[in-house]
Formats: C-alpha cells, structure tokens, sequence
C-alpha cells in the first residue's frame, strides 16, 4: 500500500493542470 502525502498530491495535480493547459496551446497553435 502506497502512503500519499497531500502536499505532494497536490503538486502533482498542479503539475498535470500545467501540462493540460499546455498541451491545450500546442493544439490551439497548431490549427
């Protein structure tokens, strides 16, 4: 069983939104 501490789950939930929304540019640029 794997122990999350939520600070680092929150880290990684700001980290995945930056990567949504930049992933969301590219798309956006590309058209």
């Amino acid at each position: 069983m794997r122990i999350i501490k939520p600070e680092t789950d929150e880290v990684l939930i700001i980290n995945n939104s930056e990567e949504l929304k930049r992933e969301a540019e590219d798309e956006s640029s590309r058209v």
